[in-house]
């Protein structure tokens, strides 16, 4: 299990530091609380990738990004184990031929198989083709962003990951 078991997004994604990810590859989460209930949301893509861009914009990303947010295809992996592979999937498309395994980050990212409810459950979303290498200048960056809707939580989080290659 990883060691942000127990944490949000957040925790999660600073667990990886040291134990997945080296210091040339940081990755960090920034998390917040739509103010609509995080379980209606989910259910609707349309408010979701609203609520996404809206976050974008307050965060001052480029507005291509936001742009790009803003129309993505928002590919759901709502299944605790789904997501958890898709997510070591999302780093290790970028950082194949390095020091970990896609078996090591499957391991690093159980934190998403942890909630035993599903009512409490984590779904990853991938909003696809959104670019983050402007935020993360001079860092190969995967080709999708992933965001963490942490349900137990009521938290979305955006998570920025990239590798100085």
């Amino acid at each position: 299990m990883s060691e942000g078991a127990g944490g949000g997004p957040e925790a999660f994604v600073a667990s990886l530091a040291g134990t997945l990810l080296l210091e040339n590859f940081p990755a960090r989460a920034h998390a917040w609380q739509p103010e609509r209930p995080l379980a209606e949301l989910v259910e609707d893509a349309e408010a979701l990738r609203a609520e996404l861009a809206r976050e974008a914009r307050t965060l001052a990303w480029p507005e291509e990004t936001v742009a790009a947010l803003d129309a993505a295809f928002l590919d759901r992996h709502a299944s605790g184990l789904v997501a958890s592979r898709a997510f070591a999937l999302h780093l290790f498309r970028v950082a194949e031929d390095n020091w970990f395994g896609f078996a090591r980050a499957v391991e690093a990212a159980s934190w998403f198989e942890a909630p035993e409810y599903h009512a409490e459950r984590r779904e990853l979303w991938l909003a696809k083709g959104v670019p983050t290498r402007e935020i993360l200048e001079g860092r190969l960056t995967p080709p999708d962003l992933a965001v963490i809707a942490d349900l137990g939580r009521g938290e979305l989080a955006f998570v920025l990951a990239g590798l100085a290659d």
